[in-house]
This record gives C-alpha cells, structure tokens and sequence, in this order.
C-alpha cells in the first residue's frame, strides 16, 4: 500500500484538523533544532509528513493533569 505524504502545508492544516495550532514557522523550526515531528526527505529536499506518523509523535507527548504536574515533570 502506497501512504500519501502530506506538505508542510498539508501538515499544518492536518493538525489543525486535529484540534493543534502548530505553524509552518514551528515545524520548520523543530526539524533544525529537533523535538519536532518525523518527517522524510523526497526528491532531495522536499519535506514531507506521514499522517500516522503525525498522530503517533502527536499523542507521545506528555500528559499533564494541571500545571504544577507539568513543572515537576521539567524539573526531574
């Protein structure tokens, strides 16, 4: 089965869809520095994104129950 890769553009409307406000600046952002999605180069340098891959990396990210949850979490 052959999975349609999704454009940055693709991406950012695909986690809209999803209730996530990230912009094209962050993604661009977190594949320079890291702790952003996975993504795959075509062509050489085309970036492109996987739908499953998106809502995997998307729902690995913590959970946090209030604020004081997510400070402890940073500071260990």
């Amino acid at each position: 089965m052959i999975k349609r890769l999704l454009t940055e553009a693709e991406t950012v409307e695909f986690l809209e869809s999803l209730g996530v406000d990230y912009t094209l600046a962050w993604l661009r952002k977190k594949r320079r520095v890291g702790g952003g999605i996975p993504y795959r180069k075509v062509d050489g340098s085309k970036i492109r994104y996987e739908r499953l891959t998106i809502e995997r990396w998307l729902f690995e990210q913590p959970e946090f129950i209030s604020t004081s949850d997510e400070s402890a979490r940073r500071a260990a």
